[in-house]
């Protein structure tokens, strides 16, 4: 299931959750292929989204379901280092939450100034 999580984050596809409904959007970039992967991980992909339940310390108050979909991206492209994986958590959360009409309020600034700080240490480094 997560899988077909970071597919869609791939594809720039955001999944919501809308009752028992799943949308995705933009739909019309969904490959047929894909959205019976999405369909047949439905129930599970609703019930993590939103839900604060096994998410990482630090992401309690964050979509499981857009960590997860970020930390298989990490995976899937071998980024091991904690600062860089934290900030590309951040950067799918932050999108998640402008998606949702959320770029406000605490939860929207506490989100941007962290990914202001990580973002300062890795193009410290050279990465960015």
């Amino acid at each position: 299931m997560v899988e077909v999580l970071g597919q869609l984050a791939e594809l720039g596809i955001t999944p919501k959750a809308s009752g028992n409904k799943l949308l995705v959007a933009p739909g019309s970039k969904v490959p047929i292929d894909l959205f019976a992967q999405v369909k047949k991980y439905k129930t599970e992909i609703i019930e993590r989204l939103g839900s604060g339940i096994g998410i990482p310390s630090g992401y309690s108050e964050w979509p499981k379901a857009q960590v997860e979909v970020a930390e298989a991206i990490n995976e899937k492209f071998g980024i091991t280092d904690p600062v860089h994986r934290r900030y590309n958590v951040l950067a799918l959360v932050q999108g998640y939450f402008q998606d949702q009409g959320e770029n406000h309020g605490h939860r929207h600034e506490a989100v941007k100034q962290d990914q202001i700080r990580l973002s300062e240490i890795l193009e410290s480094r050279g990465i960015g």
